[in-house]
Parts: C-alpha cells; sequence; structure tokens
C-alpha cells in the first residue's frame, strides 16, 4: 500500500482539516480574547478616574495638592506582582492646563504647563465637553474633565500602556492552549479511526478491482459495500461489470470449446479424406486382382500401385506428426540457393518473375533442415498461387539478432474468411492441396520459438517470419 493510499490520505486530511480548524479557532479567539482585555481595562481605568473625580474635584476646589497627591498615588501599585501598574500615570491638571498633582511627580513636576512637559499630549483632539479617549504612541488615553457648576475646573488624564492587560491575556492564552490541546488529543485520534472508516469502502473496492486479470473471473468474489451514496453507487456499477465480465468470460469458454470442436471435426474430415482416398483406389486394385482370371493377374503392377497408395498415407500422417527432432547442422548460404534451384525447377517456375534474395554470407547458427523446409513450403505456395507472368518476391536476412525470412506474391491476396484458418491443416483454398504445408511451416516455425505473420493487401500476400538465433537446440 502506497503513501497515496485513500486508506491514509483521507484520515490525514481530516487531522489536517482538524489542526487548521483548530488553529485557525485559536487564532480568532486569541484576537478576540486580546480585544476583550484590552476593553476590560479601558472600561477599569474610566471607572478608576469617574471613582476620584468627586475627591480631585474638591482637592482643586481648596487647592489641596497632598489630597490630591494621596488620591493619585493607589496604594496598590506597590504590589510588585502589577509592575504594569507603576506605568500607569495620572495627571491632573487645573483650567489653565497646569500640573496641579500626579502619580509621577518628579517626571511631570507641580506648576508646571502640560505642554512643556508632556508635549505629546498638546492638541488632543477632544469632545465639546473637553473629554477623550484614543491611542498615544504606545499608551491609551483617557482624559476626563472635572466639572463644577457646570465649569470645567480641570482635567484628569489617564496614560494605560498598551502592555498593561499583556499578563493577563497571556494567563487566558495558556489555559485556552490546554483545553484546545486536550480536545485536539480526543479529536485527532477519532478523526484517523474516522477517516480510515470513510475509505474501507474504497480499499476493498480497489483490492477486488486489482485482483482482476491476476485471478479468474468465475472464481472472483469481492465483499462490496452497498448505498446510496457515491461510493455505493460505484460499487453497484463494478458488481454489474464484474457480472457482465463473467457471462462475458463464460461465452468466451463456450466459443473456444465450440472452435475446438470445429477444429477438431476440419482436421478428422480432412484425414479421413486424404486417408479414404487412397484407400479407395487399393480396395478397388485388390478386388480387381482377385476377380482376375489367375493366368491374367499381373502381381507385381498391383503391388507397386498398393504401394504407391500406403506411402501417400504415410506421407499424409507424417505430415500431420510434426516432431521437435531438428537437424543440428547449422545453416549455411548455399542451404538457401539449393532451395532456390529447387523451386526454380518447379512446373510454372520459369512462368513467373522470381525476385530471390539471399543476404547470408556466411553460417548461421538455427537448423537448416528446419528453414529449407519452411522456405521451400512458402516459395512453392507463393508460385502457385501467382498467375502465369506474376511476381515473387523472397527476401532473406539477419536482422535485430535474428533471421528474416519475406515471402510474397501477387497472386490476389487471401480471403478474410481464408486467414482465420490459414495455418490449419486440410484447409487449402487451391483445388487439389492438402492444406498441410502451411500448417507444417507453423509448426516448425513454433518449435523453433519464431514469429511467423500474414500481411494481405491490394493483390499482394506476404508472408513474414522473424526466427531468434538462440531458438534451436544446443549443439548448433
Amino acid at each position: 500500500m502506497g503513501a497515496r493510499s485513500y486508506r491514509i490520505r483521507i484520515p490525514l486530511s481530516l487531522i489536517a482539516v482538524s489542526l487548521i480548524t483548530a488553529l485557525a479557532f485559536s487564532l480568532a479567539v486569541a484576537y478576540q480574547t486580546y480585544l476583550n482585555v484590552r476593553a476590560d481595562n479601558i472600561r477599569e481605568g474610566r471607572r478608576l478616574a469617574h471613582a476620584m473625580l468627586p475627591v480631585l474635584r474638591l482637592a482643586l476646589k481648596h487647592d489641596d495638592i497632598w489630597q490630591a497627591y494621596a488620591i493619585l498615588r493607589d496604594p496598590r501599585e506597590r504590589r510588585a506582582s502589577d509592575t504594569w501598574r507603576d506605568r500607569r500615570r495620572f495627571i491632573l491638571v487645573d483650567s489653565r492646563e497646569v500640573i496641579f498633582a500626579s502619580n509621577q511627580p518628579r517626571r511631570y513636576p507641580v506648576g508646571e504647563p502640560l505642554r512643556t512637559v508632556a508635549p505629546e499630549y498638546r492638541d488632543l483632539p477632544r469632545d465639546p465637553d473637553g473629554a477623550f479617549s484614543g491611542v498615544l504612541g504606545d499608551w491609551y488615553l483617557i482624559a476626563t474633565p472635572i466639572l463644577s457648576e457646570d465649569q470645567a475646573v480641570g482635567t484628569l488624564l489617564l496614560a494605560l500602556p498598551k502592555m498593561a492587560y499583556w499578563d493577563r491575556f497571556i494567563e487566558i492564552l495558556r489555559g485556552g492552549a490546554a483545553v484546545m490541546l486536550i480536545v485536539l488529543l480526543v479529536v485527532l485520534p477519532f478523526g484517523w479511526l474516522w477517516g480510515r472508516r470513510i475509505a474501507a469502502p474504497l480499499a476493498r473496492l480497489s483490492d477486488c478491482m486489482a485482483r482482476i486479470g491476476r485471478q479468474a473471473i468465475a472464481d472472483l468474489e469481492c465483499s462490496i459495500d452497498t448505498g446510496d451514496d457515491e461510493i455505493g453507487r460505484l460499487s453497484q456499477r463494478f458488481r454489474e461489470m464484474l457480472a457482465g465480465l463473467k457471462e462475458k468470460e463464460a461465452l468466451e469458454r463456450q466459443m473456444v470449446a465450440q472452435e475446438r470442436l470445429a477444429a477438431v471435426g476440419r482436421v478428422a474430415a480432412g484425414v479421413a479424406h486424404e486417408i479414404n482416398n487412397p484407400l479407395a483406389g487399393l480396395l478397388v486394385a485388390i478386388d480387381t486382382y482377385r476377380h482376375t482370371p489367375a493366368c491374367q493377374r499381373n502381381g507385381e503392377r498391383t503391388l507397386n500401385f498398393i504401394e504407391r497408395g500406403l506411402r501417400q498415407i504415410q506421407e499424409t500422417m507424417q505430415a500431420l506428426l510434426v516432431e521437435s527432432r531438428l537437424e543440428t547442422r547449422a545453416l549455411q548460404p548455399c542451404d538457401i540457393d539449393d532451395v532456390q534451384r529447387l523451386v526454380r525447377a518447379e512446373p510454372g517456375a520459369r512462368e513467373r518473375d522470381i525476385e530471390w534474395r539471399n543476404g547470408l554470407s556466411a553460417a548461421v547458427p538455427i537448423a537448416a533442415g528446419s528453414v529449407r523446409q519452411i522456405l521451400l513450403n512458402l516459395a512453392l505456395n507463393a508460385v502457385q498461387a501467382s498467375a502465369r507472368g506474376g511476381r515473387v518476391e523472397v527476401d532473406i536476412a539477419l536482422r535485430d539478432g535474428g533471421l528474416h525470412i519475406e515471402v510474397g506474391d501477387d497472386g490476389g491476396g487471401i480471403d478474410q474468411s481464408r486467414l482465420e484458418h490459414l495455418f490449419e491443416p486440410f484447409s487449402s483454398g487451391r483445388p487439389g492441396g492438402s492444406g498441410l504445408g502451411l500448417w507444417v511451416t507453423y509448426q516448425i516455425v513454433t518449435q523453433l520459438r519464431g514469429e511467423i505473420e500474414v500481411a494481405s493487401e491490394a493483390r499482394w500476400a506476404r508472408f513474414t517470419i522473424r526466427l531468434p538465433l538462440n531458438g534451436t537446440e544446443e549443439g548448433i
């Protein structure tokens, strides 16, 4: 099972989606927490400022700087754990924008104009009533006017550092991360198991399809899921295809069996025809001999006739019983020349234009007798198939590490109906032919582990044979 299998990819995809979702959710929660903590700190600062206003109003009214300083200097700021509180700035200014009191008197001395000590606070945009809240650099500023009888007697400036809420934010974030980690430890194994369950029908279907071709269709049994989803419909189509393949295989077996029976029938009919003819002649000769007076009997002539008939039957049976005893003599160029002379000596060969090309220049490690028989059968068939004045081409050469033989004639080609039974015995399309020549040729080529091809186009028929040099018996 490869790394790309859906048994792995689907569970990993679910886990990846879970992790991405958890990450996105965590980022969204963290950002919202950041906004909430910041808003809480600003609200806390505003509540604190409003809580100070009544006392600070009295301090301004009675010009009591120490009372104002005592209020601005919160005792809680002395706690070491609240280090960010030490950075809070409370500045009380009067109606002239002069510092009246602050929690950091060294930084903001009493009696100094605000614009001189803290120029960054100049020209701050304020509401019509003098209030202001916003961001200035790394600080959140809250300006709260102090009113007395509807008149502004001063302003309380509260500066909160942006990092004032960082400790709380980190604490909340750690708690959320711990919860998210626990959730992932539960969800990820569940996602893996769920993904494996989703991929299981596809895996079973894939395994079953992989067995097609390696196992007989008739013996192929698969456990395939059913359902109304896409996988169920795909499984249903696969079952239908499998049933069709089984039916097709059964029909093919029947057709092969019928074809074999038909071939056996044709061979039996041919054998019976080839043997019955000489047997009938032999029986007639014996009957004639018996009914002839003893003084008129010619025993020698009758025996010769019987001998010729028996030899004809013997030749037919020998042609049918092609054995694998191959000659061990290597093929010589002169063997090809001998076959050429035999073909040209045949009746009718002088009336054909025979182009004979012998490409051999040295001995070839292949059975000479077998090649001579192949070449002689094909060449004689080509001569007999072509008409007077026709053309026959024979080409013998060494190509691609083997012996290449090509024989063609312009005798009108071969019908498609004959091509299907061309190499069967007794299937000759020529009057008087037995059809054993091509059958014997096919048997010899098969024994030599070679290949034979037939091409019929226009008026030409060509036989092409390729014989490997290592396809003969040892010792050649």
